[in-house]
């Protein structure tokens, strides 16, 4: 591991979230990662999201792909546009939904695709544990691409 990764780990062990004695492991950084709270960070540099705590599907991305990369794997960020319209929201809770009132919302998805011999599989660690009550599609496993 090189600088990126050791700086995840540290905070995490100084935010109790990764045990003494518990190596950060692919599998690992993808949960770190993923459980950080969805908020905008002051930038989307992997050190920001690393020393705020927090990101969008953007900056989370940046960061899992840094670190991924520096564990030996291959890895290529990817982007897609979304359209968020009442169809596709109808489990978002109200607030967000209400957005959607003057018709829809575009937006750009930041997601990674990670190799594991000659498959390349899609990776997302966007939305933490704790919005699925929300409805929110949580991705609790990375496999097989972090294996």
């Amino acid at each position: 591991m090189s600088e990126l990764a050791h700086y995840l780990e540290r905070e995490a062990r100084r935010r109790n979230l990764l045990p003494d004695g518990e190596d950060l492991t692919p599998q690992r950084a993808f949960a770190l990662i993923r459980d950080m709270p969805y908020r905008r960070a002051s930038s989307r540099r992997p050190e920001s999201i690393v020393e705020e705590w927090q990101g969008t599907c953007s900056g989370k991305h940046y960061l899992l792909a840094q670190v991924l990369r520096e564990m030996g794997m291959e890895v290529d960020v990817m982007m897609s546009p979304h359209r968020f319209d009442q169809e596709n929201t109808g489990h978002f809770p109200e607030e967000l939904q209400e957005m959607l009132a003057d018709g829809p919302v575009y937006d750009v998805h930041t997601f990674l695709k990670v190799r594991t011999g000659l498959v390349w599989t899609v990776v997302d660690a966007t939305w933490p544990s704790s919005v699925e009550p929300l409805g929110m599609t949580v991705n609790h496993d990375s496999t097989p691409a972090l294996i």
